[in-house]
């Protein structure tokens, strides 16, 4: 039930502690401290109390969901199309 997580780099408090972080806020955290967005239905937090003030503050735009788990943001058609053109060719669809 209890673990550890250590963290280092730019953005990064020193010497901090987290407190009733879990496991489930690993995804959105390293979303956050990467730029990207964080799926509104994602289950878990951000794990700010992590960041120093350069990134604790960072506000990341919000990916919306269609209510389906569809990210609205999504792929052009063309994209889609050469995503599944090669998802075929290594015999996932």
């Amino acid at each position: 039930m209890n673990g550890i997580l250590l963290a280092s780099g730019k953005g990064i408090r020193k010497g901090g502690s987290i407190e009733g972080g879990e496991l489930i806020d690993m995804a959105p955290t390293i979303l956050h401290m990467l730029g990207h967005p964080v799926p509104d239905d994602m289950d878990g937090k951000v794990l700010k109390d992590l960041f120093d003030e350069s990134l604790a503050g960072a506000e990341v735009e919000a990916m919306h969901t269609d209510g389906e788990g569809e990210d609205t943001h999504g792929l052009t058609e063309a994209e889609e199309e050469e995503l599944r053109q090669k998802l075929m060719g290594l015999g996932y669809l």
